[in-house]
């Protein structure tokens, strides 16, 4: 973790100090008091559920050099009797303040910074991008989901002199966060996977998610790369808003990195080549693993490393390494039952990308879809999952078990498109009670041989579904691909 003087600190947030002295030595910085450590200095950041302020007391308990605090909150701190004062400086935003500093930590290197956002594929992209340039370069990358306004700071405090380049995920579902977050990390290139119905609470409708996720293509410098899917009907006004080169990605044929002579194997992989301009021979590919999605992943990934320089070896390599992440169109084996775990989240357009990958599975008796609701979708929500009952009863999916509050809708969607009623299934369970209603109808309707789709919003934890098949058929032997 990067290390502020109190000078820096003060210089980096314009803050005032509220107590204690400019003087000490360097410190890293800590925004959870549980973990504080004595010499860290703390960052009191307010949350939607927490407020750090409650917790500096039992920060400076711990030891740590000084709190960074709102510049209120001197009045209302408990007396200490702890000598000398301990270092206070006051903000007006200790998240602001946060992102500041992780901005100043970022000034420091001269280095490469990858950006990715979309609204699908964030995480996929961003691993298979590390996983290419691990094969030539030290690099910091993203962990988990630390994409959002304090995932993404956090990311940067670990920049050392070690990195060679950066690969960062950026999430966001308000206007104005890209560009904040394009601020503080100062990307050189900015990767688009996708856009699609996300966020439609906060960003109301399709042109809202392009407007959104266009900040980043306009916040690229003119030397800075924007890749772009070819394939998105977005594509020519995303390009409009790049002050530098576009290099584009997709099947079409028109598309810089272009995917070709694909072929799908039956275990679970796509092999395809990747044609760039510059590069005298096409790129050999293969993936392991599910859906078409991910090859358009690959192509992103390969267009930001081909922008890099890096080898063709490297490129086949690294994707030849990729293995999906948990809950991430991850092929889970139990019971002699196929199951998609893709229960990280949703909204419609992966949704429509996960019903199509289970479509097109092979060597499946039956198909079951296990939907939860898509959340944060706004006045679009009931027909968003109307549309996704539809989709169910057009790809020819078996059956149809929904839960959540929405569930009703995707399944008076799938019955109006002609599926069977006795194949559709409405639960009222939820994350709190542990799907039992709905793991009840699995159990009455999976045989050996059988495929099922488990989907929904983060919210619903549809991950718990998964689980509790396996609890109920302990001896079964797990084995994700």
């Amino acid at each position: 973790m990067a290390l502020f003087t109190i000078e820096e600190l003060l210089l980096a947030t314009g803050g005032h100090l509220l107590s204690g002295s400019k003087s000490g030595r360097p410190s890293r910085l800590s925004i959870d008091s549980r973990t504080a450590k004595p010499g860290e200095f703390f960052v009191a950041i307010q949350g939607h559920r927490f407020d750090g302020h409650l917790f500096v007391p039992e920060a400076l308990k711990k030891g740590v050099t000084g709190v960074l605090v709102r510049g209120d909150f001197k009045a209302s701190l408990p007396r200490q009797r702890q000598r000398p004062a301990p270092i206070m400086i006051g903000v007006d935003d200790p998240i602001r303040a946060f992102q500041d500093l992780a901005g100043f930590h970022r000034r420091r290197f001269d280095i490469p910074v990858i950006a990715i956002s979309g609204s699908n594929g964030k995480t996929t992209t961003t691993q298979m991008i590390g996983n290419i340039l691990r094969q030539e370069f030290h690099l910091l990358q993203t962990k988990g989901n630390l994409n959002n306004h304090i995932g993404v700071p956090l990311t940067l405090l670990r920049l050392t002199r070690r990195h060679q380049l950066a690969v960062l995920e950026m999430g966001i579902n308000q206007f104005g966060e890209l560009t904040r977050l394009c601020s503080i990390a100062r990307p050189t290139v900015g990767v688009l996977t996708n856009i699609g119905r996300t966020h439609l609470a906060g960003l109301k409708q399709l042109d809202g998610v392009a407007r959104a996720k266009g900040e980043l293509v306009a916040s690229l410098p003119t030397n800075g790369y924007a890749i772009l899917n070819a394939d998105d009907g977005y594509f020519p006004f995303l390009s409009s808003l790049a002050k530098g080169p576009v290099l584009s990605f997709g099947f079409a044929p028109h598309a810089d990195v272009h995917i070709t002579r694909l072929r799908s194997q039956r275990s679970h992989a796509w092999t395809f080549t990747l044609r760039r301009p510059g590069y005298h021979r096409p790129v050999a590919v293969q993936l392991p693993a599910h859906g078409l999605h991910n090859v358009a992943n690959a192509a992103a990934a390969s267009a930001a490393s081909f922008v890099m320089g890096v080898k063709s070896a490297s490129i086949r390599n690294g994707l030849a390494q990729f293995r999906p992440m948990a809950m991430r169109t991850e092929i889970v084996q139990w019971n002699r039952v196929k199951i998609l775990n893709d229960a990280y989240n949703a909204n419609p357009t992966s949704m429509q990308v996960a019903l199509e990958t289970l479509s097109q599975m092979r060597g499946t008796r039956r198909r079951i879809a296990v939907l939860g609701d898509m959340l944060e979708l706004g006045r679009m929500a009931k027909a968003a999952h109307e549309e996704i009952g539809v989709l169910v009863a057009n790809l020819g999916i078996d059956d149809l078990i929904v839960c959540g509050a929405l569930g009703t809708h995707t399944a008076t969607g799938a019955i109006k498109a002609g599926m069977c009623r006795d194949h559709v299934v409405v639960t009222h369970d939820d994350p709190d009670t542990g799907y039992p209603t709905l793991l009840d109808c699995l159990v009455e309707r999976l045989a050996p041989g059988d495929s099922v789709l488990v989907k929904g919003s983060r919210a619903m934890q549809m991950e718990r579904i998964v689980d509790g098949w396996k609890q109920r058929f302990p001896r079964g032997r797990a084995q994700a691909r």
